[in-house]
């Protein structure tokens, strides 16, 4: 599956650099592109709003192709790059689940008592890690043992990702130093086994409180639900739809149906638009929740630092999201 990473991740490079190609080059240098534009006789002009800019044949055909390129290489690179990269992970852990599952299958109760007993609070402590690590994993851990190594069950996201850690202090209210990052680098690299990982766990220091907000979530109200749901229904079954309506645009365009192929195209752009700008304002309630969160432990200059950085990515998404709805209308053919 490697090689479906690789091809995967590269396509999405393609169309990220395709989008700052087009951004730049249409908004910051030429102010206008050739859907909009026109040609008169030997004279080519680029179009925005009604406002034309002469520019010479060669740019015109540049902003054309860049054009032509973005509606079609785009939607390709997002879902054939979006579903490599997908389709390699679910390869991975269908075969560390099989592969863990041919040891025998215990439960995180059974597996705790048999390998980190007799001490009761030691052997709770390793079957709710068990439990946290399947769940962060999404593979189920029945046949793990005590000396697997962290980074292979967790198909080598342990140790980059902390919200492993996040998810054991919120569970578990003891104090792992995710958030002081250099203490907390240094004390992952020891890390190796599932075996450290228990061992480490118990050496935490109990949190005061267990009742403050994880600052990784937004709050959990009405909106911030409906987000998260539709969020994850999209990503998860979102990819027939992104097919469904590609083959459509296609097929009606081989048909000679240009107006229903760009209407197809048009619903493709509008649906990956929306997620985008969803997940934007899935951002900024995280940015809310950490301000408030941080400003509550009395770290008002973290607090804003991370409202700046958050609701700057969060605006930055959503304005993508709404951007390409509104230049794919925008450029509708005529």
């Amino acid at each position: 599956m490697h090689w479906a990473r690789i091809l995967g991740g590269t396509l999405l490079a393609v169309m990220v650099v395709l989008f700052l190609c087009h951004f730049v080059s249409h908004v910051f240098v030429l102010s206008g592109d050739a859907f909009n534009g026109k040609v008169d006789g030997d004279r080519y002009f680029l179009g925005s709003r009604g406002q034309y800019t002469e520019v010479s044949e060669g740019v015109y055909r540049y902003s054309q192709w860049l054009g032509l390129a973005l509606i079609v290489v785009f939607p390709f690179c997002l879902v054939v790059g979006g579903g490599l990269v997908s389709w390699a992970d679910r390869v991975e852990k269908r075969r560390l689940a099989a592969r863990l599952s041919e040891r025998g299958l215990l439960t995180a109760q059974q597996f705790a008592v048999r390998h980190f007993g007799p001490e009761p609070s030691r052997i709770e402590l390793a079957a709710q890690l068990r439990d946290i690590l399947e769940k962060e994993t999404g593979v189920a851990m029945a046949g793990l043992r005590p000396d697997d190594r962290l980074e292979d069950v967790s198909q080598g996201v342990f140790p980059g990702d902390p919200s492993l850690f996040m998810e054991i202090e919120e569970r578990l209210g003891v104090d792992t130093g995710v958030q002081d990052w250099p203490r907390f680098e240094e004390a992952v690299k020891k890390l190796q086994t599932f075996h450290d990982l228990v061992d480490f766990v118990a050496s935490c220091p109990k949190k005061e409180t267990t009742e403050s907000l994880h600052l990784d979530e937004p709050p959990r109200g009405p909106l911030a639900t409906g987000l998260e749901r539709g969020l994850s229904f999209g990503f998860g079954r979102g990819w027939f739809v992104v097919f469904g309506l590609l083959g459509a645009a296609i097929v009606a365009g081989l048909l000679g149906l240009p107006v229903i192929s760009y209407a197809f195209l048009g619903a493709l752009v509008s649906s990956i638009g929306l997620v985008l700008a969803c997940i934007g304002l899935w951002l900024w309630l995280l940015a809310i929740a950490t301000f408030r969160a941080r400003r509550k432990e009395g770290t008002l200059a973290g607090a804003c630092f991370s409202l700046l950085i958050w609701g700057f990515v969060g605006t930055f998404v959503a304005w993508c999201g709404v951007g390409a709805i509104w230049g794919f209308f925008a450029n509708w053919p005529r």
